[in-house]
């Protein structure tokens, strides 16, 4: 997980976006991005999901049809 972390983080910088954005755009607090996007978090697939979709990219070990399954709310 930690390579998905920081993988996430070099997206984030290379778009510009700074952590109080990213935290407004995944309804987080800049406390808990930062501590997500800067440690070896062990976070869940859905908040991976969040950070690939406030990023605007894709990240390498999330599916697109597990975040799509996750925000549906269904795993069937």
């Amino acid at each position: 997980m930690h390579r998905v972390i920081h993988e996430a983080d070099q997206l984030r910088k290379k778009r510009g976006l700074t952590y109080d954005r990213v935290a407004d755009l995944v309804g987080k607090d800049r406390a808990s991005v930062v501590r997500q996007l800067s440690s070896e978090s062990n976070p869940t697939i859905s908040t991976i999901c969040d950070y690939e979709s406030a990023l605007g990219g894709e990240l390498h070990f999330v599916e697109l049809e597990i975040c799509n399954i996750l925000k549906a709310g269904s795993l069937d």
